[in-house]
């Protein structure tokens, strides 16, 4: 792994300056950042989906999940609590009991607002109020997925066939008013162009197509999101849609992927248009831009990458080396003109970030000052963490 991205390193910035894209360059010789733990010692702690902010609207709270029970090996579902503290990690307070969280994204939590959090437990949407603990829906909501971030006060979430009841499709949650909206039907998808490659009899059937990692834009008018189609890596798709659920477009998924603004999406490329590995080798989970037609806008932004997380002005991007590496390595990247990519901090996975699946997932502060993550604090915990960007 390590020789890969000395290659890549090496002829990366004759690469982009043939594409006019500052290349980056690794840092030598930089001091580590001084890291500052979040959860307390004794149980792991996580936080919730890459690039989904731990902090409050304003800056103030920041939110985080403590495992009640640690995970066992194949069955990384626990029992666990919301925890807040404040900016400065003082004041810990237990919120809210949580039934059954997957340690791999927490409990998915997201604000709604200063005062109110979003969480999934168990397979239900549930809004908690942070001063008093109280569950604030008046209706029991299922869902197999929820999305990454509200949006001035609605939530996505995703019903698919065979994890809970009710017609497979995206929907919106108004955590004001509590009404779902229909956002799209599964069905809907039926009609789409598919891409060539895609060898249908291989294909689930369309009802049972899984809808996850749902995102608004920036702006709030449109939505993304995962489209697993079959069990093959190439055979799950990126959807793009408006928020009314028209003009759906998709093409082949990146490894992770997020809004860079509401016309374009950026994440790790992991095959072409054609379904075929990117060359040269060195291209392959390369952070890659497309607009929303899916054309390449942008590429080789920064090297192999995994679970990403963009800065609010978009200056920083964060990411940590390919799934089973050791060690694990999560560095801090820029795209402007004579700026270093900067090492965060490296750490032997042991069993905690792979088997365990409590993965680094990155994310920034409301001002882009900080960087928010987990690694493991020893051979059995996860800790969360953050530094700052000076």
């Amino acid at each position: 792994m390590m020789n890969g991205f000395v290659k890549l390193l090496t002829c990366l910035p004759a690469i982009l300056a043939a594409a006019c894209i500052p290349a980056i360059t690794a840092a030598q010789g930089n001091a580590r950042f001084q890291e500052h733990q979040v959860g307390r010692e004794g149980a792991s702690t996580v936080f919730s989906y890459f690039n989904t902010t731990p902090e409050s609207p304003d800056g103030k709270t920041i939110a985080y999940i403590r495992c009640e029970q640690e995970p066992a090996p194949g069955k990384t579902r626990v029992p666990a609590a919301l925890w807040i503290c404040d900016r400065d990690i003082s004041h810990h307070r237990k919120v809210a009991q949580i039934k059954s969280i997957s340690v791999h994204d927490g409990a998915e939590t997201q604000w709604v607002d200063n005062n109110r959090i979003a969480l999934f437990d168990d397979l239900k949407l549930r809004v908690v109020a942070i001063h008093s603990g109280k569950d604030l829906l008046r209706k029991e909501r299922v869902a197999s997925e929820i999305g990454h971030e509200t949006y001035k006060g609605k939530l996505l979430y995703s019903i698919c066939e065979g994890k809970v009841p009710g017609e497979p499709g995206i929907y919106e949650l108004d955590c004001n008013t509590q009404e779902v909206r229909t956002v799209l039907h599964l069905k809907d998808l039926g009609a789409l162009p598919l891409p060539a490659f895609l060898k249908k009899d291989s294909l689930y059937p369309l009802l049972q197509w899984q809808l996850s990692h749902l995102q608004y834009s920036p702006d709030g008018e449109k939505i993304c999101f995962r489209i697993e189609l079959g069990p093959k890596d190439d055979e799950i798709l990126l959807g793009v849609c408006n928020a009314d659920g028209t003009d759906i477009k998709v093409w082949i998924k990146p490894l992770h992927f997020l809004w860079y603004d509401s016309h374009s999406i950026i994440g790790h490329l992991s095959n072409e248009p054609d379904g075929k590995k990117p060359e040269p080798y060195d291209r392959r989970f390369s952070l890659t831009r497309w607009d929303l037609n899916g054309k390449v806008i942008g590429q080789m932004l920064a090297p192999r990458g995994n679970h990403l997380a963009l800065s609010p002005s978009r200056e920083y991007v964060a990411s940590e080396s390919f799934y089973q590496t050791n060690p694990v390595v999560l560095t801090l990247y820029t795209i402007r003109p004579g700026k270093q990519a900067r090492e965060v901090c490296r750490f032997d996975p042991q069993r905690v970030t792979w088997k365990e699946k409590f993965h680094v997932n990155p994310s920034f502060s409301r001002d882009g000052k900080r960087l928010y993550y987990s690694r493991p604090l020893d051979a059995t915990h996860n800790g969360t963490f953050f530094i700052e960007i000076l």
